[in-house]
This record gives structure tokens, C-alpha cells and sequence, in this order.
């Protein structure tokens, strides 16, 4: 049997305070995949300046000797704030992810990463000194640029929710983004992530995070997998981006029962939003709570 595995103060939390759990592998109806497309949405945001909200990329593999002690790094970075300051995305990708990949993650990759594996990449925010030319860092300096981030401004707030029908696997996600200064440029863009936690694999060197292998059966727990980008590889421009604008978002997506052959389990996903100036540097990010119906 799994061990359970517990996270303190993880941000992705509805609480500051949450026992996450590493759970076995459940099975799903097969649907068919679907586009999400987008409407206006009533949800309320909040109007007050406020600073950034962390994103932390980690370009891993589960090939790669070490990128275990970079989930770690990632871990302690989430339990090391308030939920919802740091929002965490593992992205399978590269020479040293040998499963796991989605549609996504080359590019992210081949943008950001001339670094190896793991690398991280906070904000999507090159740090002078820090980070490489793709804007790429040591998974070791995670937690030090991302307190730089959380101390600067943000020129919008987000909030955002989600609902799943069980029976039809259809996934509804509702933004809505704040301006409280003006942004840059005449338009940002918007970007809704779906992530995965507990897929039970291998993951070589998986013992440098313990408390997500299991010695035992020499399986590892995933978490925080990037599966899809429901607003594709960069995101939707938004406008305007002046101060006082509120735009809102509707979008819907049919969840598979596998991607990149690992079941889509339904009460394991995560759904994560945020906005960027462009590719580059994102201004704040949100996770939605999931209502399972």
C-alpha cells in the first residue's frame, strides 16, 4: 500500500494549513477531447493593489537524477509562505523526461531552459546573475527569487473557479482579472493551466524526496504535473490593461481519460490561472477551487 504523504502550508491550499495526500491511481470514463472557448463571467475580484503572486516553473523529468531534489526545493518554497502567495508547476519536458510530456512543454522548454535538469523559472522572469539567457535558474535559488517576486507590485488581481460533471467530465473555469495600475503594453495574456498530483511512477533518484518515494516498491509520486493549457501554448490576449478595467472569462473544456498515457483522474487536478505581460514575466496567479458534481 501507498504511503501518505503530507505538505504543510502548501499553497495550493484553500486554507493556510492542509494535509496533502499522494494518492494510488483511481480510473476515469473515457471522453473525447474538447477546446475551450470563452465568455463573460460575473466573478468577483478583488479591487486593492496588491503584490505578485510566485509562480514557480520546474522543467523536470523523471529521467533526471536530481530533479527530485528540485520538487523538494519546490516544496519547501510553498510550505515557506501563506497559501496562495506560491503557486507551484512541474513540467515534464526535455531530454531527461522520459514520460509524462504533454503538448506544452517543449516550448517551454526550448524558451527557457539552456540551463539542464532541473531548472526553474519564477515568473518567467530572467534575474540578473541568477538566471541563464532563456531566463532559466539553479532549482537551488528557488526560494530566494521567489521572495524577491513577492515583494514587488502588481498592476492586477485575479480570482478564479472551476466545477467538473463527473459524468461528463466537462470542466468549467471562470476568471475574472483586476487592474489596479495600468499594465504594460496594450495587451496581456491569460493563461489557465490544468495540473495533476498523485501519478505513481519512476523517477530516478526519487530517494533525494523522500517523502514522495516509496522505497518500498521503488515508486515515486508526482505532483503538481502539468497536463494542459486550456488557453493554449502562451495564453489569450486580454484588453484593456488600464487601471480600473475588470475582464471576465469563461471557459470549458472536455477532460480526457489519459494524457501522455497516465489516467486523468478527476478529484486529483488542480486548475491554476495567471497572467503575463506577454511569454515572459507573469504579473499574478491564482489557484481556482474545483467543485466536483
Amino acid at each position: 500500500m501507498k504511503k501518505t504523504f503530507r505538505l504543510l502550508a502548501f499553497a495550493f491550499a484553500a486554507t493556510s494549513m492542509l494535509l496533502i495526500g499522494c494518492n494510488k491511481k483511481d480510473d476515469n470514463a473515457s471522453k473525447p477531447d474538447e477546446t475551450g472557448t470563452d465568455t463573460p463571467t460575473t466573478l468577483e475580484v478583488s479591487t486593492t493593489p496588491s503584490n505578485k503572486v510566485a509562480v514557480i516553473e520546474l522543467i523536470t523529468g523523471n529521467g533526471c537524477p536530481h530533479c527530485a531534489r528540485g520538487h523538494r526545493n519546490v516544496n519547501q518554497a510553498l510550505a515557506a509562505h501563506p497559501a496562495g502567495q506560491v503557486i507551484a508547476i512541474n513540467i515534464h519536458a526535455g531530454s531527461s523526461a522520459g514520460a509524462y510530456k504533454t503538448q506544452f512543454g517543449t516550448a517551454i522548454n526550448d524558451t527557457f531552459n539552456s540551463l539542464g535538469y532541473p531548472a526553474a523559472v519564477v515568473n518567467r522572469h530572467t534575474f540578473a546573475g541568477y538566471s541563464t539567457t532563456g531566463g532559466a535558474l539553479s532549482d537551488g535559488r528557488i526560494s530566494e527569487v521567489t521572495d524577491t517576486i513577492l515583494a514587488q507590485p502588481a498592476c492586477a488581481n485575479i480570482a478564479a473557479k472551476a466545477t467538473i460533471d463527473q459524468a461528463t467530465r466537462k470542466l468549467t473555469v471562470e476568471v475574472a482579472v483586476y487592474y489596479t495600475s495600468n499594465g504594460t503594453g496594450s495587451t496581456n495574456k491569460l493563461n489557465v493551466a490544468i495540473l495533476q498530483d498523485s501519478v505513481w511512477g519512476y523517477q530516478s533518484g526519487g530517494s533525494e524526496n523522500p517523502d514522495y518515494y516509496d522505497a518500498e516498491n521503488d515508486s515515486y509520486c508526482h505532483m503538481l504535473m502539468l497536463r494542459h493549457l486550456i488557453t493554449g501554448q502562451w495564453g489569450e490576449d486580454i484588453a484593456p490593461v488600464t487601471a480600473g478595467s475588470k475582464i471576465g472569462k469563461k471557459y470549458t473544456y472536455t477532460i480526457p481519460a489519459q494524457i501522455s498515457n497516465e489516467d486523468m483522474v478527476l478529484k486529483h487536478l488542480k486548475v491554476v490561472a495567471f497572467v503575463a505581460e506577454n511569454q515572459r514575466d507573469i504579473i499574478t496567479a491564482c489557484e481556482a477551487p474545483i467543485t466536483l458534481k
